[in-house]
């Protein structure tokens, strides 16, 4: 008697469509698109409209941080120095701004709300 496979829905990251794959696929990394047409329309786009480009940002910048070729910066409204990077733009991993995690919360929601204006008062 065959083994039955148990499948996993998945997001397709290319047109947001729910698909299910086999889970040992899953595990191996293979899967990312819901079919070839998918898969070939994410090969054609700007690699920097791939959401994976945010996660090589983020390691290009971690990587800089660990050899030393880019200082963390105290935050850039309250000058605490636990802080975190935003990126404006994942295509420049290494242009970023230092935020705690308090003040990069409030310039996501101030980003998304349209209503943010450079101002440490404001914070």
């Amino acid at each position: 008697m065959p083994i039955k496979r148990e499948k996993i829905p998945l997001i397709c990251k290319m047109c947001g469509k729910e698909f299910k794959v086999v889970f040992s696929r899953f595990e191996l990394g293979e899967v990312k698109y819901c079919s070839k047409n998918c898969n070939t329309e994410a090969q054609k786009a700007p690699w920097w409209t791939n959401p994976e480009y945010k996660q090589d940002a983020t390691n290009i910048l971690n990587l800089a941080v660990c050899q030393g070729k880019i200082m963390k910066q105290p935050c850039a409204t309250c000058r605490c120095g636990n802080v975190e990077a935003h990126h404006q733009d994942y295509t420049k991993p290494l242009e970023v701004m230092w935020f705690c995690r308090r003040h990069h919360q409030l310039w996501h929601q101030m980003l998304n709300e349209g209503t943010w204006q450079w101002k440490k008062e404001s914070l």
